[in-house]
């Protein structure tokens, strides 16, 4: 599932269909809703249902039909999404997320707008998700934390390294 330079290869195809569902507000709410009842209202499996899980990226997102309708996808997301594929970044990808979809900050439930960007670097053997608010790159859970609370915008820019293996013909 690895990126590459066009619109449609592996985790691209993926940014888009994330854009769907962050950048819509009926579509996030949505999300915000179904993540609660995945992993708590904090996001972090705990709760009354001894079913909760830990929100994980990989956990979440290989369990949504929409965004990723085949066994197959799903299975190499949940490779790709592994902590063995990406550097540090991943956690604040992770806390990012979160903290959208369980704002309940100023009386607004409203989540956190999210747009994805998608990044591709020939070189890079390892993902990599860079956070910003406008220009400024967030680089602490604290900083993410004051953008979502004040209401802002993130933008995350997902790059994840060159599929290492050939199609097959």
């Amino acid at each position: 599932m690895a990126s590459g330079p066009n619109p449609g290869d592996g985790w691209n195809a993926l940014i888009a269909q994330l854009n769907i569902e962050f950048g819509n507000q009926n579509n996030r709410k949505q999300l915000a809703k179904d993540f609660k009842l995945k992993h708590g209202k904090k996001g972090d499996g705990k709760g009354t249902d001894p079913d909760l899980t830990p929100y994980k990226f990989g956990r979440y997102l290989d369990k949504s039909n929409t965004l990723l309708p085949s066994t197959n996808k799903k299975a190499q997301f949940s490779i790709d999404a592994g902590t063995r594929h990406w550097d540090d970044s991943l956690k604040l990808l992770e806390h990012a997320i979160r903290r959208s979809l369980i704002r309940e900050t100023g009386g607004s439930d409203d989540p956190t707008e999210i747009t994805f960007v998608p990044g591709y670097s020939s070189s890079s053997t390892k993902a990599r998700a860079v956070i910003k608010d406008g220009n400024t790159e967030l680089t602490t859970a604290d900083a993410i934390n004051a953008v979502v609370d004040r209401g802002g915008k993130l933008t995350i820019e997902i790059t994840c390294p060159p599929a290492n293996l050939r199609p097959s013909p």
